[in-house]
């Protein structure tokens, strides 16, 4: 269990993609951008709540290793680790899972799976007609240079996990919602 909480949790979560979007949105896109806008609620108080994990949780001796049963190198190690296992930033529907797992899903027998779908699905409906919005007053995302400094932000940081967003163009003409849907609805559905 400890290296669940430390792989999925710890190094997912609040590491590979909290710390990513906050840093994503408070360096790259300015305060009256419209994704830093739509971002804003779902990252109110991340960094707070991340600087009190690695003062609670990562150090030595801290309440993860006292409680843990690992050493703190093997903690460190398991964070090093989870790393190139890391598909934080694939939409949560593109996921692969074994045939019993899909088959549980579409009998839904399998609420993880088929409510994060579902809150994804939603997810991207509220971006599509926030990005709708935006486009009625002049973003056009496909342009924007803000948007295109965020998402290479997150093409930095997802280098060596075992799913890297696609290219910005790529994502553009398939649909612009999914520049922020793949990075925003994941770590909602694993909070």
């Amino acid at each position: 269990t400890a290296s669940i909480v430390v792989h999925d949790h710890l190094t997912f979560t609040h590491i590979l993609a909290a710390n990513t979007l906050v840093n994503a949105k408070t360096d790259c896109l300015p305060p009256w951008h419209p994704l830093r806008r739509l971002l804003e609620p779902f990252t109110f108080r991340t960094s707070y709540i991340n600087e009190a994990a690695s003062i609670t949780l990562f150090p030595k001796l801290s309440m993860l290793h006292r409680m843990s049963g690992f050493t703190h190198e093997a903690i460190l190690e398991l964070v090093k680790r989870g790393v190139p296992r890391s598909e934080i930033l694939q939409p949560f529907p593109d996921r692969k899972v074994g045939p019993t797992i899909q088959k549980l899903t579409e009998e839904n027998h399998f609420p993880y799976r088929s409510d994060g779908i579902m809150l994804f699905n939603e997810m991207e409906k509220l971006v599509r007609r926030w990005i709708s919005a935006a486009k009625e007053g002049g973003y056009d995302p496909e342009d924007d240079k803000y948007s295109k400094l965020f998402y290479a932000r997150f093409q930095e940081r997802s280098k060596n996990q075992k799913y890297e967003p696609p290219e910005y163009r790529e994502v553009t003409k398939l649909k612009p919602s999914r520049i922020v849907t793949q990075l925003l609805t994941e770590p909602l559905t694993r909070c």
